[in-house]
């Protein structure tokens, strides 16, 4: 886009005018800060971080963070993963950390511009790499976009908090909703009594992934999705946004069939954000390759296990707990087959179970309500911030 191509008040800008890159280096071990924030505690399209470690967590190198400052993932940029601190803390290398030239950005502009698609696009576009795709900020600071002048950007910012306030209510809503639903599903499967409690190895078997080789996952679509720990939800569920792709197609049986029910025996963060976390795989015209540390479940007989009760007995808080304290390693958890074998669960008669996983599924139905509630503002604030 040229400048004789936009509307009056804005101007194509280079980012490295708009926005300085900050790059303080500090040793965890050093540092008097108390909070650590990585990139797995960033949610994707979402400026406030809701969640962090502390420097104990990590070894090597970090960044230094000033309360107001953003920071962004670099690296993999298609998650999308963009905040403001709300506090000084230190944050993964992976990330950049930036802050408005307010001689040229309004400063609440910025980060708000950073989540449109005319950036977001641009940002994976110049990433370099294929496991690992990553931004040099040399490169970065040199790209050009269309930005209305600061005085259109002081209006812009009014309507954008004011969005961010409904987005905020709606979140608060969907927090209230899930911690609803834990509390439900924590205090179901603990009323049942000790008879009904039996070792998941008596209903179910798990068949480990294949560890298909490196060289041959890709970020670039193809034909072949290859099912990783990052596509499980925090909640429980398939996450497509999360996708990996391979070169080569399915070795031997281990391939996947959309209906199927999966679970996560490895995660990255220290908290097992995911391990143990079940999803059911969804319609695809793909096909799904088995990776190592995915875990296929296999129910012995149908007309005892209910597989959404199974589905939601595996991402109870209650359950969870109990993987992840059996788990091994610290900086990355791993359970085993034999781990999850050895979890008791309550079985009623399938019955009980089908309406249990009526409710469950209620709830999820609520939340998602309210998250796409939530998402139809990211329209309207690409038009806002990116023309």
């Amino acid at each position: 886009m040229t400048e004789q191509q936009l509307p009056e008040g804005w101007q194509m800008v280079k980012f490295g005018d708009i926005a300085k890159h900050i790059s303080k280096r500090v040793e965890p071990s050093e540092t008097d800060l108390e909070i650590y924030v990585g990139l797995e505690h960033l949610d994707p399209d979402s400026l406030k971080i809701k969640r962090h470690g502390v420097p104990g967590d990590v070894e090597g190198q970090k960044l230094l963070v000033k309360k107001g400052q953003i920071i962004f993932g670099k690296r993999r940029a298609y998650q999308r993963k963009v905040a403001v601190a709300d506090w000084d803390c230190i944050c993964s290398a992976h990330a950049m950390v930036l802050e408005a030239n307010s001689k040229k950005v309004h400063p609440d502009f910025l980060p708000y511009f950073m989540q449109s698609d005319s950036f977001m696009s641009k940002a994976v576009a110049i990433s370099e790499g294929s496991l690992s795709p990553t931004i040099k900020w040399k490169v970065l600071s040199e790209q050009y976009f269309p930005m209305p002048n600061l005085e259109r950007q002081k209006s812009i910012v009014q309507v954008l908090l004011a969005i961010n306030a409904a987005s905020n209510a709606a979140l608060e809503a969907q927090e209230a909703v899930e911690i609803s639903f834990n509390i439900f599903k924590n205090k179901i499967f603990s009323s049942f009594p000790r008879t009904l409690k039996i070792k998941l190895g008596e209903i179910i078997d798990i068949k480990n992934g294949y560890a298909y080789p490196g060289k041959s996952i890709i970020d670039e679509e193809t034909d072949n999705i290859l099912v990783t720990p990052g596509n499980f939800l925090l909640s429980g569920g398939y996450n497509n946004a999360k996708n990996r792709y391979s070169t080569t197609g399915p070795i031997r049986d281990f391939k996947l069939i959309p209906g199927q029910l999966i679970i996560n025996m490895t995660d990255l963060s220290k908290a097992g954000d995911t391990l143990g976390m079940p999803a059911i795989l969804p319609s695809s015209n793909k096909t799904y390759l088995h990776n190592q540390r995915v875990g296929l479940i296999n129910i012995l007989n149908e007309d005892k296990v209910d597989k959404g009760y199974l589905f939601e007995f595996l991402s109870s808080p209650l359950c969870r707990q109990y993987i992840v304290a059996t788990s091994s390693g610290t900086t990355v958890r791993h359970t085993s087959v034999q781990k999850l074998l050895d979890v008791e669960i309550p079985l009623p008669d399938l019955i009980e179970q089908q309406k249990i996983a009526f409710i469950c599924n209620k709830y999820r139905q609520c939340i998602y309500y309210i998250k796409t509630k939530k998402n139809v503002n990211r329209p309207l604030i690409n038009k806002l911030v990116s023309n």
